[in-house]
């Protein structure tokens, strides 16, 4: 005899599976939610990074699970019925008191998350630092240079502004005390 349980793979993948009652009453219950009558099943061996990713309902929801697991139900004379997803997701959004997919894998999710979210949605133009690096900075080192030599120029837009008119003025006044210069030795 066969029956539809549901089958919760290490990466949190979760499907549905006909299997054979003789194969669903081998595998050890691991815990049983008895007012709704769904049991977790698996042999939660620990091997090489076989964690089972899959969030599981209350009160087990912080229990670490590994390999893979089964979710199956019973009825009220403890015998093993089906189910299925949109059965077991029910009882899984009572438990958490809210409304969460089942069907998504942790990818699934991933994937739609980043399919809707760039890195230039969290990024504000407005928000950037006022401070930008000299872009004209070249190092040469040898093996000869001290760390201490070396020093970078880190100056705000507006500094910069006020420095480039800063050095302007400069050049104009020595151009000017050229001429000045150049006059007298006439």
């Amino acid at each position: 005899m066969y029956i539809n349980i549901l089958h919760i793979k290490e990466n949190s993948d979760i499907s549905n599976l006909e299997e054979d009652i003789y194969v669903i009453k081998s595998i050890p219950e691991l815990y049983y939610w008895k007012d709704d009558n769904f049991k977790l099943l698996g042999f939660n061996k620990e091997k090489n990074d076989n964690e089972n990713k899959y969030e599981l309902p209350p009160p087990i929801d912080n229990n670490l699970y590994f390999g893979e697991l089964f979710i199956c139900k019973i009825d009220d004379n403890n015998n093993f019925v089906d189910t299925n997803i949109e059965e077991f997701q029910a009882f899984y959004n009572k438990q958490f008191g809210g409304f969460y997919d089942i069907e998504f894998s942790s990818n699934e999710e991933e994937d739609e998350l980043s399919e809707h979210t760039s890195d230039n949605d969290f990024i504000n133009d407005d928000t950037l630092s006022e401070y930008s690096i000299n872009s004209d900075i070249s190092l040469d080192f040898d093996n000869d240079t001290d760390i201490s030599d070396v020093s970078i120029d880190i100056t705000s837009d507006e500094e910069e502004d006020n420095n480039n008119e800063l050095d302007n003025n400069i050049l104009n006044t020595d151009d000017d005390d050229d001429e000045e210069e150049k006059e007298k030795s006439n």
